[in-house]
């Protein structure tokens, strides 16, 4: 099957019965000219080399083929398509494999957790550059992902509390904080600390506050920093215990226990964190 005469003569396509028939022999597939039927494909060539010295050559011809018209050009190229897309990619590297992996865990994550783009495609950098360094075993991606995107999260300033996430995800906090320090130490990553007033913006949101109500709240941990008992405080339970202070003060009263599961902390929490407001800045109701 040196040429197109050749095939005219020894072969029919067997849908339309046409002997119009082309070899494609730069990816070994034998088609019909007419209807477009792929007829046999690892078609091994038997012509001579051929070599192009110009640029219009480079466009009808391909080393060790036959000539091409223009029109086939678009057919080639489709099939190629066709073929690279259902084959395995042998030259793709296992970096590159883990990092697609990891993109498709990533997504489900972040539908989940209705984050913005801006953040999925910063947490795809941290992991690149980790996998760059080192590698993850698979049962530890789960972890490893959601250590990577709450870093991109800080560092973003968007501050969502760290139970209420690994709770959505299902990721054990121990499995977490094991990927998290890895991937600080590996690419030494400074992460921002959480700041309360953040959270009293974020909180006071999702809770549907008003402005007066977050203000009152603000003001209280503006007037906290000034003790130093309160600055080892976690900020989440902080804002919170602040949040729900304002709420009695301002009329706009939220349950304990609401305010809890926007904070991902516990009511016992909120109360302790309650009394000492009120001691420390001696408050009253």
């Amino acid at each position: 099957m040196s040429n197109h005469s050749n095939l005219s003569t020894s072969r029919k396509c067997p849908a339309c019965s046409s002997t119009d028939l082309i070899l494609l022999d730069d990816i070994g597939v034998l088609v019909c000219g007419k209807c477009g039927l792929v007829i046999e494909e690892n078609v091994l060539s038997c012509d001579y080399e051929r070599r192009f010295f110009s640029q219009s050559d480079k466009l009808l011809l391909r080393r060790t083929t036959t000539p091409c018209s223009t029109p086939l050009l678009s057919v080639r190229q489709y099939l190629v398509g066709i073929k690279s897309h259902h084959e395995k990619n042998p030259l793709e590297s296992t970096h590159e494999k883990k990092l697609k992996y990891c993109a498709s865990f990533l997504s489900d994550y972040c539908n989940k957790l209705l984050l913005p783009d801006s953040v999925k495609h910063e947490t795809l950098r941290i992991i690149s550059q980790y996998l760059a360094k080192r590698n993850v075993s698979m049962k530890d991606l789960p972890a490893f992902i959601a250590a990577a995107m709450f870093i991109a999260l800080r560092n973003n300033g968007n501050y969502k509390p760290l139970n209420r996430m690994l709770k959505l995800l299902g990721i054990p906090k121990k499995s977490f904080s094991k990927m998290y320090r890895l991937l600080k130490e590996t690419l030494n990553i400074q992460v921002q600390l959480p700041n309360p007033e953040k959270y009293v913006l974020v909180f006071g949101n999702e809770l549907r506050m008003s402005n007066d109500c977050i203000r009152v709240a603000l003001n209280i941990i503006k007037r906290l920093k000034t003790y130093k008992e309160t600055v080892g405080k976690d900020a989440a339970s902080l804002a919170a215990a602040a949040l729900y202070y304002a709420s009695l003060v301002t009329g706009e009263k939220r349950s304990q226990k609401r305010i809890a599961q926007i904070a991902a902390t516990t009511e016992t929490t909120i109360r302790n964190r309650f009394k000492e407001i009120c001691n420390i800045l001696s408050l009253k109701i």
